[in-house]
């Protein structure tokens, strides 16, 4: 570059730096006074605002131009001592050229690190000022003098923050904190005629990153002049997406439900002070976290938009309009809202909306001209489904609007909703499904409803109008529908739960048809009682089940009438006030039917009544369960098994009755039987062709003139049941059987074991209550014959009585009082009480006196009798424990002739008998039969232990006559004993004294003993038979509890005729020996369980020496057999054969039921006869050897020739001459046979025994030598 280039630029730098120098010199010198610029400025920011300034240092700075740099500026609140308004520094900058004139120009300022704290107390005032009158006063507010001298420069503000705390409508000492930080703000101003630019822009801390703002504008230049009113102003507000959520508690008093997310996109323009529009879109989203992708709800607006022009003068706003867009909603709306600085400024709104969900009302209406208690109406009164406004107005404050439910307020409301499947809660019962429009007119209602549903009922055409719809509701509705029954059932018993009717139609189900319905509904919704309702349900043959009724209900047809009166309850006294009324209804069930069903449901004089009438058709068919439905528990039994097998009852039915008392109820009609057959299923006869009258009232049951049959025999019924006292009935019945035959009988349980024959006569009148009644029975049974298994058999045209008389109480049980039995002359009467039929214990007398126990009355076909008995009998105890019972009384036998089944013998009576439960006395009584002859006195003690003393005396006793003929054995009677009760567990005596005892084969002359029983043992002991003192005998005789019987039996005689020994055994022996008896001694011993056992097991020997007498040896033998025998009658007894004897004597040992003898003889004169051998009585066997010596006479003389007689006769066998014969077999017929050589031999042998034997007896017949030894009979053989 040239040096004179170089030069010309810096003389040009150094000129301008010596200019520059001169000028900052220059201000220097007019500023060099930095304090009194810092108190200027102290005083003149404290006139402006007000407040106490205070600033830190003051200093001259020329990095912004020529500047005064103030630090640490601070303004006070006015509340407190606290910094309001604190900036880290204030530049002041300056014009340069006035300041060569002397004179300051400011020509910027500049803030830096400016803080603002705004401060709204709890009662709304704000720590900045009067903000109310910054708006409607603004030439006269301290803001105005600030920004008059602030846009007298521009301004700028860097890097600033504004800190707001509210305390309004917050907890004490939880303050709402805001805060805006990095607040760039800047006004300034190009040309002195040119409008002022201003811009603003900072940052809302947010969620995450910080939310920018921006606010930019121009205003036109000030004037003293015009003030504010003269400057106009347009801008800009941009606000970028803004988490609102914590500036909840301000939304919350514009919208019902807070936004999450906000931004907005706005212009405005004016003049300050006068009017200033703003319009724009505001843009809002309810997700909390922007950032997050959810699955949301398709019918709920999560975002959406606002589009709004609005203009605002002074103290009124002007919604010129207001419309948004969520989704598929839209909504419309225009207003204003003036003296908004008054304490209730005015509020006007009109809106439009497209259909939208009533659930999510506040989602769609957020703003708050719908306040919460609105959508708290429309959520209470609408549910589900879609509304539209077609319009919706309100003209009044905003108390009105808060207050809406004031009914002044509420005329400030008109609008018409057009509702789409909604489910209207109130104040109408619940409609669901609603379809129509509703509209609303300074408070008052009207609504057209197309179509809904009431629970499950459709419903069509409702219309009408209410008044004071949101807080009072009176309406005015109709309603017209044909609906289905059993829907509108499920509908009525919801809408009336807990009225009567619930429980008058709960009853019913399964129903099918439809009916017409016609319905009014006038006056108060919120009060039922005041209602005024009239409907009419008119049934189209429907068809129902009802509850504990069995068919079905069909083809039912008539009217049901409902009327609610108004105020029931203040008109208790009225006599009738009717809610339900049925009409002409008519149907079928099974084969039945029923017509002129007519009835009421009201209230009379305040209390809840029914009553009505109808008249039944009942089929037989039918009658068993319409009965069974309505039995009481009593007649359940009674209706088992029971059948209608033909005919019919009508029945004309009344009735009266409180349904919630049924204490109340009042019945009376008619029935008429229609040739009505009952029958009950396999018992009883058949009630057939029944036919009669039964009336009955509220006081009575009447049964006039009931004829028919029971099964072939005919009945008449008629009487009369007094029902004036429900719980305890009084009845008065007749009935009257005049025919009745056994065959009608048959199945009645206790006539079930008569053999009845004829016709009877029965009658019976009944009178008294079901708990206690008086009864009288009579019978006539002349013309029947019958038979009561073992007791009597009674036949025809035989006179015979029953009557009966009493009481039946469940307080006294049953008294039959007084019966009577009468039969051909014969009459036994007394009583009988149970006086708990619970406990069942039981008392009875009974007697007759002179009852004649004919022949022709059979009274048992196990035994007859014919005499006369008195007795008289009383006794106690229980009908379940008979056995436990007691008796007492007397009986007296007068010749009573009794023959027992099975005996041959016949028993004459008489005896005095006295007893007391279990003893027995028996005074006196005498037993004659055609063996048997005795007295008999004693006493009986029954109980666990019986006991029986009894005296037996008389001429004879055949004690055979005591058991039946089909006894053949000692073993059945043995049987007999043991099987008794009273010798399993009893004791006792029978002490007798008979001129004869006969039992079996025993015949026994003047005996005398006792019998006893102790410890299961049955001992016959102390025997005595015969009174002949040379003929002694002894016997015991003992059966213990097996059955088993043990005897010994002793008979000794010596020098006494043969009758006085045979004798003991009776008849057995009877003229079949004779002669004297030298000696007879028997000892028998025997045990066992039958005949055989015993005979088996005899022991003992028999010894007899009989001499000179006569033998029928037929009679003889067939005595022994019946006296040692298996049976009697063993042996048939032949043709007598008489014959006379010299001795007959012998021993014999039984033993194992065979007798064996040694040395039995048997002489005559012309004969001796010898036996040796057993014979078995079991079998009826023999095996004997038999010795006859034919020369008899011979032998007896040579037997006494001393010495040589008895070697003559062969010793022992005494007999010069004998015959052996074998006899062997039964007794009736044994093989006899000769033994060969027995003669000689025995005839040799006797003789040499003789001889042998001889010695000895010689020497022992001489003189006896003592000192002559005697040989030994060994040492002689």
């Amino acid at each position: 570059m040239p040096l004179s280039k170089k030069r010309v630029i810096f003389y040009s730098f150094f000129v301008l730096f010596l200019g520059v120098f001169s000028i900052f010199s220059l201000a220097y010198y007019q500023l060099r006074n930095l304090g009194e610029v810092k108190n200027l400025a102290i005083e003149r920011m404290e006139e402006l605002t007000g407040r106490k300034v205070s600033i830190g240092d003051a200093e001259m700075d020329i990095v912004r131009g020529l500047s005064i740099l103030l630090k640490d500026v601070s303004v006070k609140s006015r509340w407190g001592p606290e910094a309001e308004l604190t900036a880290r520094s204030v530049w002041v900058v300056v014009k340069l050229l006035p300041l060569l004139e002397k004179r300051v120009a400011v020509k910027q300022i500049i803030v830096q690190g400016a803080s603002l704290q705004v401060v709204r107390n709890a009662v709304g005032q704000f720590s900045l000022g009067d903000i109310q009158k910054w708006i409607s006063q603004p030439a006269d507010s301290q803001l105005f003098k600030v920004l008059k001298v602030s846009l007298m420069s521009q301004v700028m503000v860097e890097d600033g923050s504004i800190h707001f705390l509210d305390y309004l409508d917050q907890p004490k000492d939880k303050p709402l904190s805001l805060e805006m930080n990095h607040l760039h703000f800047s006004v300034r101003k190009s040309l002195v005629k040119s409008p002022y630019k201003f811009a603003l822009k900072g940052e809302i801390p947010n969620s995450g990153a910080s939310t920018a703002f921006q606010v930019s504008g121009a205003f036109d230049n000030f004037s003293e002049e015009k003030g504010f009113t003269g400057i106009s102003i347009d801008g800009k507000i941009r606000l970028n997406p803004l988490n609102v959520s914590r500036f909840q508690p301000y939304f919350k008093k514009v919208l019902a439900k807070t936004p999450g997310w906000l931004s907005i996109d706005s212009s405005f323009s004016g003049n300050l002070g006068g009017v200033l529009k703003t319009e724009g879109v505001l843009k809002y989203s309810f997700d909390t976290k922007q950032e997050r992708a959810v699955i949301r709800d398709a019918r709920v607006p999560h975002r959406g938009g606002l589009e709004y022009k609005i203009s605002m003068e002074k103290d009124s706003i002007n919604i010129e309009e207001l419309k948004t867009e969520t989704g598929p909603f839209k909504f419309k709306a225009s207003g204003s809202l003036k003296n908004i600085f008054s304490k209730d400024p005015v509020v006007l709104i009109d809106l439009k909306t497209d259909t939208f969900q009533v659930n999510r009302s506040i989602d769609y209406l957020p703003l708050k001209i719908f306040p919460e208690e609105y959508h708290e109406v429309i959520h209470k009164t609408f549910k589900n489904g879609s509304v539209k406004f077609n319009s919706f107005k309100f003209n009044g404050t905003v108390n009105q609007l808060r207050e809406i439910s004031k009914p002044e307020n509420r005329r400030k409301i008109t609008g018409e909703i057009e509702m789409r499947k909604v489910d209207w809660q109130s104040p109408l019962p619940p409609l669901k499904k609603v379809t129509g429009t509703f509209k609303v007119d300074k408070g008052n209602s009207s609504f057209h409803i197309q179509k809904a549903r009431y629970e499950t009922q459709p419903l069509t055409n409702l219309k009408g109008t209410i008044e004071n719809f949101i807080t009072h509701p009176v309406a005015d509705l109709s309603l017209e529908n044909k609906v289905d029954m059993a829907q509108f059932h499920r509908t009525l018993k919801k809408a009336f739960k807990g009225h009567p009717i619930h429980n008058a139609i709960s009853i019913y189900s399964d129903i099918e048809g439809s009916a017409n319905i016609k319905l009014n509904v006038k006056g108060p919704l919120e009060d039922f009682d005041k209602l005024a309702i009239a409907g009419v349900i008119d049934l189209q043959s429907v068809s129902l089940a009802e509850k504990e009724f069995k068919p079905r209900i069909k083809n039912l047809n008539g009217e049901i009438i409902y009327t609610h009166t108004p105020e029931v309850a203040e008109r208790k006294n009225e006599r009738w006030i009717r809610f339900l009324q049925y009409k002409n209804l008519s149907g079928n069930f099974s084969n039945s039917k029923f017509t002129n069903l007519n009835g009421e449901l009201g209230f009379s004089n305040g209390e809840l009544l029914e009553k009505g009438t109808a008249l039944y058709h009942l089929d037989f068919s039918d009658l068993h369960w319409i009965i069974e439905g309505d039995a009481g528990e009593a007649l359940v039994e009674l209706q088992e098994g029971l059948d209608f097998t033909s005919g019919e009852v009508l029945v004309n039915y009344r009735y009266q009755e409180n349904p919630e008392k049924p204490e109340t109820e009042k019945e009376w009609g008619k029935i008429e039987l229609k040739n009505l057959s009952i029958k009950y299923r396999e018992r009883l006869q058949a009630m057939m062709d029944l036919n009669g009258n039964i009336s009955y009232d509220v006081e009575s049951i009447r049964l006039d003139n009931i004829v028919g049959r029971y099964g072939d025999s005919p009945l008449h019924l008629e009487g009369e049941i007094d029902r004036k006292d429900a719980s305890a009935l009084e009845f008065s019945l007749r009935l009257n059987l005049p025919e009745l035959l056994q065959t009608d009988l048959k199945d009645i349980p206790v006539f079930s074991d008569f053999n009845y024959s004829g016709p009877a006569h029965i009658s019976m009148n009944i009178n008294g209550t079901p708990e206690n009644f008086k009864f009288e029975q009579q019978a006539d049974l002349t013309r029947t014959g019958y038979e009561i298994p073992s007791l009597i058999k009674k036949n025809e045209n035989v006179l015979n009585q029953f009557r009966a008389k009493g009481r039946l109480s469940e307080k006294d049980g049953l008294d039959i009082e007084d019966w009577s039995y009468e039969l051909r002359g014969n009459k036994i009467t007394g009583s009988m009480q149970i006086p708990d039929l619970n406990i069942q214990g039981f008392k009875f007398e009974l007697a007759s006196e002179d009852f004649q126990a004919l022949p022709s009355l059979i009274f048992s076909d196990s035994w007859t009798a014919d005499g006369s008995v008195n007795f008289k009998i009383s006794g106690d105890g229980n009908l379940n424990e008979l056995k436990d019972s007691r008796f007492a009384g007397k009986m007296d036998l007068i010749n009573l002739k009794v023959r027992p089944e099975k005996i041959s013998s016949e028993w004459l009576l008489n005896a005095k008998l006295r007893f007391n439960e279990n003893r027995y006395d028996i005074r006196s009584a005498s037993i004659v039969s055609a063996n048997s002859k005795v007295d008999i006195s004693g006493v009986y003690q029954g109980g666990d232990s019986p006991n029986l003393e009894l005296i037996l005396t008389g001429e004879k006793f055949d004690i055979d006559e005591l058991f039946p003929d089909s006894q053949e054995k000692d073993t059945k009677v043995i049987d007999f004993l043991v099987r008794e009760d009273f010798f399993q567990k009893g004791e006792g005596q029978i002490l007798f004294d008979v001129g004869q005892l006969n039992f079996k084969m025993l015949h026994l002359n003047k005996v005398a003993g006792k019998f006893s029983l102790n410890d299961k043992v049955l001992r016959l002991t102390d025997l005595n038979v015969g009174d002949n003192p040379l003929v002694k005998s002894f016997g015991e005789y003992a059966i213990d509890e097996k059955g088993v019987s043990t005897f010994e039996g002793r008979v000794e005689a010596k020098d006494v005729k043969t009758e006085n020994v045979f004798s003991l055994f009776g008849n057995v022996f009877e003229k079949s020996l004779s002669g004297n008896v030298k000696k007879f001694n028997a000892r028998i011993k025997g045990k066992g369980k039958d005949g055989a056992e015993i005979l088996k097991s005899l022991s003992g020997k028999i010894s007899l020496d009989i001499q000179s007498g006569m033998m029928d040896q037929e009679k003889l033998k067939h005595g022994v057999h019946k006296l040692f025998g298996s049976g009697p009658g063993s042996l048939p007894l032949k043709d007598s054969n008489r014959s006379s004897f010299k001795q007959l004597s012998g021993d014999f040992i039984p033993k194992g039921g065979i007798f064996k003898t040694e040395n039995f003889i048997f002489e005559t004169d012309n004969r001796r006869t010898s036996i040796v051998g057993t014979f078995d009585l079991q079998k009826n066997k023999m095996d004997t050897v038999v010795g006859v010596a034919p020369l008899a006479k011979l032998d007896r003389f040579l037997t006494k020739i001393p010495l040589f007689g008895k070697i003559l006769t062969a010793g022992d066998e005494k007999s010069l001459l004998k015959t052996y014969y074998k006899v062997k077999g039964n007794f009736d017929d044994p093989e006899i046979s000769a033994i060969p050589f027995t003669s000689l031999g025995k005839k040799v042998m006797g003789i040499f025994q003789g001889f042998l034997e001889t010695p000895v007896e010689i020497l022992e017949s001489l003189p006896k030598i003592e000192s002559s030894p005697v040989p030994s009979k060994e040492k002689s053989k």
